[in-house]
Order: C-alpha cells, then structure tokens, then sequence
C-alpha cells in the first residue's frame, strides 16, 4: 500500500537542500540507506554540523522585502544571497587583519616568530579579495 506523501521536489523549497531544521517532520522523505553515516560529534553528544554553522539562523536570514510588500521579485533572493556572502567575506578579512594588528601592538615589540603567522594571514586576505573581486 502507498503512502501519499508530498513530493519534496515539488514543494516550494523551504531552505537547505539538506533540509537542515525546515522540513518539517511529517514532509521529510524516507532516509536514504545509501546516505547513511556517523555523526561522530553528535553521536558523541556534542553538536551536529548544523548546530555547529547555526545553519537555522543563515538559511533563515533571507527575507525579500518585494515578498514582505507582495510583489515578489524572483531575482531578489539572489541579490540577498550573493550580497551576505559578501558581508561574510569582509568579516573574515577585518578578523584576519585584526589579529595581524595585534601581533604588532604587542607591548614587548614585534614578536619575529610570529612573522610567518602574519604572513599567512595576509596571504588569506589576498585569497579573499581575489575570490570576490
């Protein structure tokens, strides 16, 4: 006997293809054997990976004011998207400035063993702005 069950594919999507936190229980399609693997955190009572990321939080923070207004513009989700990635980036990059700064406040002088940390992290900076120019 068949189950009638929504077509996940068909519903209109609810964030994370993975479905982390926005399926709700009795929409979410039978477990994949395939898929099947061990959460070492989680089965060791920690956190899972979406815990970890606060994925519930990024996937949810997505709100197109045309929707908030009624006349939802289908590119606005992307403009939303592609511009928080951004912001993320930069937060990264004022991070990794930041704590090179501070190996360069240090009281006691410039510690020479910390230079190739601080190289490092200037390398990572300039990865990043290549990535997003």
């Amino acid at each position: 006997m068949s189950n009638p069950k929504k077509n996940p594919i068909l519903s209109p999507s609810t964030g994370c293809p993975a479905g982390y936190g926005f399926i709700p229980e009795d929409e979410r399609p039978e477990p994949d054997a395939t898929q099947e693997g061990v959460n070492v955190l989680a089965d060791a009572g920690g956190i899972s990976y979406g815990e970890y990321l606060q994925l519930d939080k990024i996937l949810s923070a997505q709100e197109p004011q045309s929707r908030v207004h009624g006349q939802e513009v289908h590119d606005e989700h992307l403009f939303i998207v592609t511009h928080q990635a951004y912001e993320l980036w930069f937060k990264q990059v004022i991070f990794e400035i930041d704590s090179i700064r501070e190996c360069f406040l240090d009281d006691s002088g410039v510690d020479e063993a910390r230079m190739l940390e601080v190289i490092k992290r200037l390398q990572r900076v300039v990865m990043i702005i290549k990535l997003i120019g």
